[in-house]
C-alpha cells in the first residue's frame, strides 16, 4: 500500500467471515438486479423526455398552422385587393358610429357618393 506521504508498506487483507452486520452480496444475481433497476430508470426518464418531446412538437405544429392560416388569409386580402386594382374597381372600407356610415380608408378614390335607393339597400357610386 502506498500512503499519502510518498511512504509503502506491505499490508494483508483478511476476509471477515463472521460480520457484526451482514451486508448484500456481491454476485451476478445481485449485480443483474441493479442492472436491471438501473435499466428501467433509464428508460423511464427517456420516455419522459421522449413525451415532453412529442408535446413540445405539436405546439409546435399547431403554432405553425395557425401561422401559415394567417398568412394564407393576409395573401387572399392582398391578391383580392391588387385584383380590385388591375380592374380599376378601387377599395373602400367603412365603419358605422351612432347609425351614420364613415368610409374610414380608400384606395385613393377621389369621389364617392352614397345613397339609399329607397328599399334599404345602399348604393355606392365612385370614381
Amino acid at each position: 500500500m502506498k500512503k499519502s506521504d510518498g511512504t509503502s508498506e506491505v499490508v494483508t487483507l483478511v476476509r471477515n467471515d463472521e460480520p457484526i452486520v451482514e451486508g448484500t452480496p456481491m454476485n451476478a444475481e445481485t449485480l443483474n438486479a441493479l442492472s436491471d433497476v438501473a435499466g428501467a430508470d433509464i428508460a423511464r426518464i427517456a420516455a419522459e423526455k421522449a413525451e415532453l418531446n412529442a408535446k413540445l412538437s405539436e405546439v409546435n405544429a399547431k403554432t405553425s398552422a395557425q401561422e401559415s392560416q394567417k398568412q394564407a388569409e393576409s395573401s387572399a386580402e392582398s391578391a383580392r385587393l391588387a385584383e380590385q386594382s388591375a380592374n380599376k374597381g378601387g377599395w373602400m372600407n367603412f365603419e358605422q358610429k351612432n347609425g351614420v356610415l364613415y368610409m374610414v380608408k380608400s384606395d385613393s378614390l377621389t369621389e364617392i357618393n352614397m345613397q339609399d335607393n329607397g328599399s334599404g339597400i345602399l348604393e355606392v357610386t365612385f370614381e
